[in-house]
């Protein structure tokens, strides 16, 4: 199902935040915050966010336009 594979894509996403940030943290070389704060808010929440909308309410996941915002969101 596809709000079981933005869930799963919004955890990647969030395990990649952290880590960037504890070698931030670690190294104190915050470079790459942007990119940091960017993955967390696009990656984690907002992606786990639309994840739990379509496990609410299943019929939004039907047609080409929930597969389109999958791969769109998580490519960009």
């Amino acid at each position: 199902m596809l709000s079981h594979r933005l869930i799963r894509s919004a955890g990647a996403f969030l395990v990649l935040g952290v880590a960037i940030g504890i070698y931030m943290g670690v190294a104190q070389d915050f470079r790459f915050v942007h990119v940091h704060v960017h993955i967390n808010l696009l990656g984690w929440t907002a992606l786990g966010l639309a994840g739990l909308l379509y496990a609410v309410y299943p019929h939004l996941q039907r047609g080409w336009l929930p597969a389109a915002h999958y791969w769109l969101h998580t490519v960009g």
